[in-house]
Formats: C-alpha cells, sequence, structure tokens
C-alpha cells in the first residue's frame, strides 16, 4: 500500500471493509466466484455495490414522492396529465 492507497486501484477503492459472514453465505459467495471465474471478494464487492445502489434509488424515491405528494401529485396519471 502507498500513499493510503492500494496500487492499481483508483483512490476512490482505498477503503476496505472487513465483515462476518455465516457458513453458507461465504460458501455461495465462493461458488458463485468459482462459476464466474472471479474471487469471493469481487463477487461480495458487487452485490455490495448493487444493494447500496438500490438503497440509494429508494431514499431518492421516498424524498421524490414526498415533494410530489405535497405538489398535489398523488399518482402517475396526475403526472402524466400535467406534462400532456
Amino acid at each position: 500500500m502507498r500513499n493510503g492507497h492500494w496500487p492499481g486501484y483508483p483512490s476512490d477503492m482505498a477503503r476496505s471493509l472487513t465483515i462476518m459472514l455465516p457458513d453458507d453465505s461465504g460458501q455461495t459467495l465462493e461458488e458463485l466466484g468459482r462459476r464466474q471465474c472471479r474471487s469471493a471478494e469481487d463477487v461480495a464487492e458487487d452485490i455490495l455495490e448493487r444493494a447500496l445502489a438500490v438503497a440509494r434509488w429508494r431514499q431518492n424515491r421516498e424524498q421524490l414522492q414526498s415533494r410530489a405528494e405535497a405538489a398535489g401529485f398523488r399518482s402517475e396519471d396526475d403526472i402524466l396529465d400535467a406534462i400532456s
């Protein structure tokens, strides 16, 4: 590690996280990694990134839904009526 970063990784990937997994989850990651010719760590990273993206999307959706309802939009039909 140099300057707090692993060689070959962009600076935005410099954080590490250690987690304890149940045996069956660890085995599942290992199996998926073997099937995809990837490491279990790479598979876990992709799964975590997707889960975080879904969580961000849901949070943004809730915020936008609250704003839309405050503006009088209760359904998709209300939005379609307003833009057509």
